[in-house]
């Protein structure tokens, strides 16, 4: 049966009020403690003492932050929130260069459209936008199926390598009911919402972390704003060209 075209209209306008509805999402975030704990020196001199005792400090100061994942249908916002502790945990440089290691320690945008993630990084004084784009991640979806928030989660799994070579072995599971195509951090590209995501770096010392979603709300905001226009945009290869001019200058002649 041929619609009529009121009826196309009115569901243009239902898909463009879902479009502009504006959601926040909210995570735990928890780093193993076991697995880190490879990590750990032998204390046999003062040095390695004072070595660990600085890996403890990033341990609590990164499993004291939270994050919030602002998203419509087109862009999401993904942020880390600071806890009320004493030591204040996203601002201990410490604790916060683990984050750095797994693109979590600042605001990262997401555009559906334009396949990009932006991830706001200062350097040298200087306030950019890092593109990255969007990751294709070869998700392998399962018949796993459980009950997390009073919503129905599904499994998936998938195994990522970045540009050293690194595997990591991820396993999110994702609500079909928000069909929202994000998750933690740059993980994304699900048929629903990432709600609990497990990642592990396959190497002896690497990261064995988790995000559990702990509430999700409809928001009163207009739109996700990426500031183009007030940061520059350069890619992860030129800031990295930005880094080695900075460690250059700080070098003793």
């Amino acid at each position: 049966m041929q619609k009529s075209p009121l009826l196309i209209l009115l569901l243009l306008w239902v898909n463009i009020l879902q479009a502009q509805k504006m959601y926040e999402a909210t995570y735990d975030f928890q780093l193993d403690k076991n697995k880190f704990a490879d990590n750990f020196k032998q204390e046999k001199t003062q040095n390695d003492k004072r070595y660990n005792r600085m890996l403890k400090r990033m341990l609590s100061s990164a499993n004291n932050t939270d994050f919030s994942l602002v998203f419509n249908a087109e862009r999401a916002i993904f942020k880390p929130i600071e806890r009320l502790t004493i030591d204040n945990a996203i601002s201990d440089k410490v604790g916060k260069a683990l984050l750095i290691s797994l693109d979590a320690e600042t605001k990262l945008y997401t555009d559906i459209a334009c396949e990009n993630h932006f991830k706001e990084v200062n350097a040298g004084g200087k306030t950019y936008l890092v593109n990255y784009p969007l990751k294709t991640i070869n998700w392998k979806i399962t018949n796993s199926k459980k009950s997390y928030k009073n919503f129905e989660i599904i499994r998936a799994t998938a195994v990522i390598t970045n540009a050293n070579g690194v595997k990591t072995q991820v396993e999110a599971w994702f609500c079909p009911k928000i069909p929202a195509r994000y998750g933690p951090i740059m993980f994304g590209g699900l048929p629903g919402l990432i709600m609990q995501l497990k990642a592990e770096e396959k190497t002896k010392k690497g990261l064995r972390y988790s995000f559990n979603l702990t509430s999700i709300e409809e928001i009163d905001r207009l739109r996700i704003k990426i500031p183009n226009d007030k940061y520059e945009i350069i890619t992860n290869q030129e800031l990295q060209a930005i880094f080695r001019k900075m460690n250059s200058n700080f070098r003793p002649d």
